[in-house]
């Protein structure tokens, strides 16, 4: 993947393709049979804007990200129903800003869940036992 230019497209597996939207910050789009996952790379608050102004992000089944803090137009504009933050610690403002933003999308991090798996039958779960976390 680290070899594809914005708008290359690359079948990953039957039925999965990866196509990179945009390399800086990255934009990642990944299409299974039935779900769509962006992964945005670390962005800053005003490269969320920029995305937004221009009409760059695609809606998506899941929203995955780095746990920082996301315009909340942006996570609006994904309009995902399911978020996968890879960060061992998703802040409290964070946790509020998304629950005002995208209430009705289940939330996973890392830290907590553990590694997120997703299959055509089970859909997206976290591995790990989300109760048992002391987290």
């Amino acid at each position: 993947i680290s070899n594809l230019t914005p708008g290359q497209k690359v079948s990953l597996l039957p039925e999965v393709e990866a196509e990179l939207l945009q390399a800086d910050p990255l934009l990642l789009q990944i299409k299974t049979a039935n779900t769509t996952w962006l992964l945005l790379g670390r962005t800053k608050t005003a490269e969320q804007r920029e995305l937004i102004r221009r009409g760059k992000l695609p809606q998506a089944t899941v929203l995955w990200w780095s746990g920082e803090k996301l315009d909340p137009k942006l996570v609006q504009a994904v309009k995902p129903e399911f978020l996968i933050a890879s960060t061992s610690n998703l802040t409290e403002e964070v946790r509020n800003q998304l629950r005002e933003s995208a209430s009705s999308a289940r939330l996973f991090f890392t830290g907590r869940d553990g590694a997120i798996s997703w299959t055509p039958v089970n859909g997206i779960e976290p591995l790990k036992d989300v109760e048992d976390s002391p987290l």
